[in-house]
C-alpha cells in the first residue's frame, strides 16, 4: 500500500532537493580548495609505509564493527591516498569486520553473556527496527539484509543485530558482499578527486581547453552510480515497507487461526 502524499511529505522532499542542490554547489566551489589541502599531504605520504597500511586497514576493519565512525571520510581518504590499494584493503578490510562482529555476537547470545533485553536497552529503535523484520530475515535473508544494510540504518549497529535474529550465517555473508560494494564508490571518489576538481575549476573559470576530455566517461558513469544509489534508496524503503506489512498480515493471520483453533 503506498503511502499517501502530505503537505509534510512535500516539505521534507523539498528541503532534501534543496539540501542536494546545494552539496552540489558546495562541491564545485570547496573541492578544488579541499584538494589544493591535501595535495601536499599526498606528497608526502608513503603508501609503501606499513604503518598507514595497518591503521587504514584497521580503520576499515572498525566501521563494519558497532564502533563504525566517518565511514564515507575513511573510504574517500584513503582513495585520495592510496588509489587502487584502497580497492581489495577497503572493501576486505570492511566485510572481514562484519563477519568477525556478527559471528561474535551470535556466539555471546549463544553463550548467554548478553540477552536480547540488554541489546534493546543499548540500541533502542534501531534493535526495534531490526525486530521488526525477524520474519522477513528468516523468509528472504539475502534480499531483506541487502536492503537495510542499503537502509539509513548505521551500518555497525545492525551488523551486530542481525547477531540476535534468526537469519541464516550464509544469507548475511552473501548480503554483505553485495551491499558493500557500495564502499568502492566511496573510494572511486578519493581516487578520482584531483581529476574531478581540476575539472570543476575549469569549468567555473570558463576555460574548457584544459579540461581532460578522456576522464568525462567515466565522470560520467561516477555521477549516475551516485544517482542511481539515491533512486535504489527510495525502492529500498517501499521495499521494507512492503516486507514489514506482510510479516505483520501474517503475524495477525496466524493469531486468528490460533484463536479459532481455540
Amino acid at each position: 500500500m503506498e503511502t499517501p502524499v502530505t503537505r509534510h511529505t512535500i516539505v521534507v522532499r523539498c528541503i532534501i532537493a534543496v539540501g542536494i542542490a546545494g552539496a552540489c554547489v558546495l562541491s564545485v566551489c570547496l573541492l578544488p580548495r579541499v584538494v589544493d589541502l591535501l595535495t601536499p599531504l599526498q606528497a608526502g605520504f608513503d603508501t609503501r609505509e606499513p604503518g598507514y597500511i595497518v591503521l587504514f586497514s584497521a580503520l576499515f576493519f572498525l566501521n563494519g564493527t558497532p564502533a563504525s565512525m566517518g565511514s564515507t571520510f575513511v573510504a574517500i581518504t584513503a582513495g585520495f591516498l592510496f588509489k587502487w590499494v584502497a580497492l581489495p584493503m577497503g572493501y576486505s578490510f570492511l566485510v572481514f569486520g562484519t563477519q568477525v562482529t556478527f559471528l561474535l555476537v551470535r556466539w555471546l547470545v549463544g553463550q548467554g553473556h548478553i540477552s536480547p533485553n540488554a541489546m534493546q536497552q543499548r540500541f533502542g529503535k534501531y534493535a526495534e527496527h531490526i525486530a521488526a523484520f525477524e520474519g522477513a530475515l528468516e523468509d528472504h535473508g539475502v534480499e531483506a539484509v541487502t536492503m537495510i544494510q542499503l537502509s539509513v540504518l548505521p551500518f555497525g549497529i545492525c551488523t551486530a543485530l542481525f547477531g540476535f535474529t534468526g537469519v541464516r550465517y550464509r544469507d548475511f555473508a552473501l548480503a554483505t558482499c553485495l551491499s558493500r560494494v557500495k564502499i568502492l564508490l566511496y573510494i572511486l571518489i578519493g581516487m578520482t578527486a584531483t581529476d574531478l576538481a581540476n575539472a570543476l575549476r575549469s569549468i567555473r573559470d570558463g576555460n574548457f581547453d584544459r579540461i581532460e576530455w578522456r576522464h568525462l566517461p567515466f565522470f560520467i558513469t561516477l555521477i549516475s552510480s551516485v544517482a542511481a544509489f539515491f533512486v535504489l534508496r527510495k525502492h529500498i524503503r517501499k521495499r521494507l515497507h512492503l516486507m514489514r506489512a506482510k510479516q505483520h498480515c501474517s503475524a495477525h493471520d496466524s493469531s486468528d487461526a490460533s484463536s479459532n483453533a481455540i
